[in-house]
């Protein structure tokens, strides 16, 4: 028990911090986001099995240099192997940098936005025993419940924590078939270990130890959760300011679920929100409305912050959050003690809104409002909509007669003074909406045609496609923004089409 004891600390230490980087590098290599989802499994495992493991103390050279040898090996397995590919490997390189302390702070602030959507009995036994730190006995005692039920919900906490991190981090998103349903268990059972290892005595620690040695995705699955519990405890750094934000959120003791511990599909879900009530009825809205009188449709006019043709910035707000803005756009910001106010003027924005339910978060597009406590989302302003995309939590939506609600992976179009469409979005869609962030570009499934419109709004010089058969031809692949060439090369020697580079710089596509 105590090597494995020692080695979960290892890994725990050494290698969970750089999974995220991790993925974030195969995304760019690999042709897919489940194949890179897929590959960081392998990776983890692959770690964990290492023999002489003391010896690794830079986890990231290490955990790269087996990516780098599996994305080789796969590409010469099924030979396509190419000098590009081997120099795409090479992005599996480490490098030194403050990367793992802004993670550990991103993932400070996600917790502490993510736990306002626990089920309500799970949250307050979590934020009793991680952040006041009473033990399972007093949570008992003071929730009037069992012990055994007080360990099935938080359990149960840290269950959906795991769920929802790894939600976050995936581009590809859930499994699907026996491989999730497997996951889940295994998952759901690192929870249940995790929680209780603190107060075992030493056999439970034993046996607790001997389910991980089993298999190495047991290994990585406890020392997954084993972190998230670990993490929890940070949250005591927030002092009052979290345990305010957990009583705003808290209904009234008649509506809270019941103690005997159903666990039911109705109980709420990271990242998924239920489509009844997303759009309310024309008396709620009226309703709501007026509380939003249309004259505060429009916000005061603040700071002006704009990008130029090719360029994205990331920028930190006063208030915390981030902006993420794309090329060729332009934003006010206007806070005030008690709001926070923006107006996106053209183009297109990510906007990571750090928690303060004192002070709503909103967006003025047009005739319309996106309102946000604590998420990420990403406005899109075309010539004749607005397009959102939610990737955490819900914000809302609302113009002088209309009202919606919008939850994580889902998106809406908005159309001024005309209608507020939400649709759920496949997880491709959202890295086709989000992935210039990372200075890229993904194609899977698109046209020749939406491709290069893509890359013409990077370009000063258009790309133009004068085949409506071209135009029409269905393409994959991931392009960093200012790769246009590469693209072009591809199109030229993988499909036979046609490239005229003319003198001004722009470029005819065709047959």
């Amino acid at each position: 028990m105590g090597d494995t004891r020692a080695k979960l600390d290892w890994y725990k230490s050494v290698i969970l911090p750089h999974q995220a980087a991790l993925r974030s590098r195969l995304v760019r290599i690999v042709t897919g986001g489940q194949d890179a989802d897929d590959m960081v499994a392998e990776v983890l495992c692959r770690a964990w099995t290492v023999i002489e493991w003391e010896r690794v103390i830079h986890g990231r050279a290490y955990l790269y240099n087996i990516a780098r040898n599996l994305v080789i090996d796969e590409a010469r397995r099924n030979k396509v192997v190419s000098f590009e590919q081997i120099a795409d490997a090479e992005l599996l390189q480490a490098d030194t940098s403050l990367e793992g302390q802004l993670q550990a702070r991103s993932e400070l602030r996600w917790l502490h936005n993510f736990l306002p959507e626990l089920p309500i009995q799970a949250r307050r036994a979590f934020h009793m025993r991680r952040v006041q730190e009473k033990s399972v006995a007093e949570i008992a005692e003071v929730m009037g419940l069992s012990v055994s039920t007080v360990e099935k919900h938080l359990a149960k906490a840290l269950a959906l924590i795991m769920q929802a991190r790894r939600q976050r981090e995936e581009f590809g998103g859930e499994p699907t078939g026996s491989g999730r349903t497997e996951r889940a268990e295994i998952e759901e059972t690192a929870a249940r270990h995790a929680v209780r290892y603190p107060d075992a005595d030493d056999h439970e620690r034993a046996e607790i130890m001997a389910w991980v040695d089993e298999n190495p995705f047991h290994a990585v699955a406890y020392a997954q959760a084993e972190s998230a519990w670990q993490d929890a405890e940070r949250l005591k750094a927030l002092g009052p300011r979290f345990d305010d934000a957990a009583k705003r959120r808290d209904v009234p003791a008649d509506l809270v679920e019941p103690d005997d511990f159903p666990v039911t599909d109705s109980d709420v879900r990271p990242g998924r929100s239920s489509r009844r009530g997303v759009i309310l009825s024309g008396v709620a809205v009226a309703a709501l409305l007026g509380a939003w009188p249309a004259r505060h449709l429009f916000g005061p006019r603040g700071e002006r912050i704009e990008t130029r043709f090719g360029e994205v910035r990331t920028l930190q707000l006063d208030d915390g959050s981030t902006l993420h803005l794309n090329t060729d756009s332009a934003v006010e910001v206007a806070f005030t003690g008690d709001r926070r106010f923006l107006r996106l003027l053209r183009g297109e924005g990510t906007f990571d809104v750090a928690h303060d339910p004192d002070r709503p978060f909103e967006v003025e597009t047009g005739d319309s409002i996106t309102r946000a406590i604590g998420t990420s989302f990403t406005l899109r302003r075309q010539s004749d909509r607005v397009d959102l995309t939610v990737t955490e939590g819900v914000v809302s939506v609302r113009d002088a007669s209309r009202y919606a609600q919008v939850p994580a992976g889902s998106g809406a179009r908005i159309v001024d003074g005309a209608a507020i469409v939400p649709a759920r979005l496949t997880s491709l869609e959202i890295a086709q909406r989000t992935s210039w962030q990372d200075r890229m570009l993904v194609f899977d499934g698109l046209t020749i045609g939406e491709a290069a419109a893509q890359f013409n709004r990077y370009r000063a010089k258009p790309l133009r496609v004068n085949d409506p058969a071209v135009a029409q031809m269905r393409i994959g692949g991931r392009f960093g923004l200012n790769e246009s060439d590469v693209f072009l090369d591809a199109l030229q020697s993988g499909f036979g089409v046609n490239i005229t580079r003319e003198a001004d710089g722009s470029v005819e596509i065709g047959t």
